[in-house]
């Protein structure tokens, strides 16, 4: 969810920053392709895996794990035809086929319109209009459409905001005392949102989280919603913490985000589940095996994501940009 409501922010941001119609165009076109290229080469590499049977592993991993792989279904319909069909149909249709990822991405998809259209509409208004005018269609979009499509224009007031303050069209004055306050209560605020965004899918609200049993009708999906919206709101509010996450390896990291969220799902059931597998048949210790599988992962995790951003994701970023110019120009 965090992953949705950073797009839309993003999004919204640079929109919002540009105030510039080409822009606009040219964001709208190359949005889709941005997401059929890169979506189609994670589907051609996972069919390569499956006809070398490497999710063979899965099945040694379900009998000594609790893991997510246990419900997985998504190699079982594997098709050449689906390779070229599925980087399309999923825009508009939520599919976890090839890979349980690509649940979002419809959801990511027309989101982004939401945010453009919104941004649109608010670039010029003043503070007060415009911040009603995203309040009214928050309040839209989750009694009419859909809880998750919530952070988007939750998203794009955000960033509304932030530019404003930025740049002083909202004025906000500080002392000591305000500031302290302020960074209390955002450490609280993040605190309760990691706590929120980290409750389990399968709606069982024990141990843990058994006090949010007291809160009615609430699911994993809207915890997960209003954790991501907490965590933001609370990160802008926090100079220590942004300036973290502005410090170059982490806004390299952030560059091939994207890349990371595609390939580690099919990486975690082929060469992840090989690995803890042959940890587990050394060790013979869950544990040790997760700790031996871990460190290794996440570092194959970053080795490909970063290869599959340079050769395939920024070139397909360089073609977008040729195919849209024309399309523009023309």
């Amino acid at each position: 969810m965090l992953f949705l409501l950073i797009s839309a922010f993003l999004t919204s941001y640079l929109l919002i920053n540009k105030k510039d119609m080409l822009y606009y165009k040219t964001t709208i076109f190359k949005r889709a392709l941005r997401i059929i290229l890169p979506v189609f080469a994670v589907c051609l590499i996972t069919y390569i895996i499956s006809k070398i049977n490497g999710f063979e592993n899965i099945n040694k991993l379900q009998e000594i794990t609790l893991s997510i792989t246990k419900d997985v279904k998504c190699f079982n319909n594997i098709s050449l035809i689906k390779v070229f069909t599925i980087p399309i149909t999923c825009l508009f249709k939520i599919t976890t086929d090839f890979n349980m990822v690509f649940w979002m991405l419809p959801i990511l998809y027309k989101g982004f319109f939401i945010s453009v259209i919104l941004s649109f509409l608010v670039e010029k208004l003043k503070p007060k209009k415009a911040v009603i005018i995203l309040i009214i269609a928050t309040i839209i979009v989750r009694m009419l459409i859909d809880n998750t499509l919530v952070l988007f224009p939750i998203g794009t007031l955000i960033a509304y905001l932030y530019i404003a303050i930025k740049n002083n069209t909202i004025k906000i004055s500080y002392n000591r005392t305000i500031s302290i306050v302020t960074k209390i209560i955002s450490i609280i605020l993040l605190i309760i949102g990691l706590y929120l965004g980290s409750v389990p899918y399968n709606n069982n609200f024990d141990g843990y989280y058994s006090v949010l049993k007291q809160i009615p009708n609430l699911s994993y999906t809207t915890a997960h919603v209003i954790g991501a919206i907490l965590v933001l709101s609370s990160v802008m509010c926090l100079e220590n913490v942004k300036k973290i996450l502005n410090m170059k390896p982490l806004e390299k990291l952030g560059r091939f985000s994207f890349s990371i969220y595609l390939l580690h799902f099919p990486l975690q059931c082929s060469l992840g589940a090989w690995i803890f597998i042959q940890a587990y048949e050394l060790t013979l210790s869950y544990i040790k095996a997760l700790f031996v599988t871990i460190p290794i992962y996440f570092t194959l995790l970053l080795i490909f994501s970063f290869l599959f951003q340079k050769f395939i994701a920024e070139k397909t970023e360089k073609l977008n940009k040729k195919i849209v110019s024309k399309i523009i120009t023309d």
